[in-house]
């Protein structure tokens, strides 16, 4: 979780800097050139250190799971992105929130019910993997409000 916050705040910091100098020396596609840049450094790293290795019983994907998931986080994204232009009364952020938490608890409840669950809650009940989540959230929910605006 260390290595994890560590890196995230070295992006905070490096990205916003990067992403100035390019758009200051070259054209507006260069930032998303830069990431294609990092992209192969990472996966060239990550096939020389980390070791191969292979789940002997896999377990299989769930897909409803997965659509309920992205229909969540897309809805909810779009209901605060329209917030700043059209208010909290809008029909675009209603529709967009209230679909996010419907489609959010739909997966909640298909992960407490389903034999191969996408997120298991026995993982979040530890607070040395749920400690440094909550924060991670707050600062993440936090950006996206202010950001928006």
């Amino acid at each position: 979780m260390g290595a994890w916050g560590g890196i995230t705040s070295l992006g905070v910091v490096i990205g916003p800097l990067l992403g100035g100098i390019l758009l200051e020396h070259f054209w507006w596609g260069s930032v998303f050139l830069a990431n294609v840049v990092i992209v192969v450094i990472a996966a060239v790293g990550a096939l020389a250190v980390v070791p191969e290795s292979t789940d002997p019983n896999p377990r299989p994907i769930d897909l409803v799971g997965t659509v309920l998931s992205v229909v969540a986080f897309t809805a909810i994204t779009y209901g605060v992105i329209s917030v700043p232009r059209d208010g909290w009364s809008s029909a675009d952020a209603l529709i967009g929130l209230g679909g996010g938490v419907v489609a959010l608890a739909l997966f909640l409840a298909r992960q407490a019910l389903t034999k191969h669950p996408m997120v298991t809650w026995r993982s979040c009940a530890t607070p040395g993997s749920s400690a440094p989540v909550a924060p991670r959230l707050c600062s993440c929910s936090g950006s996206t409000a202010c950001c928006s605006r």
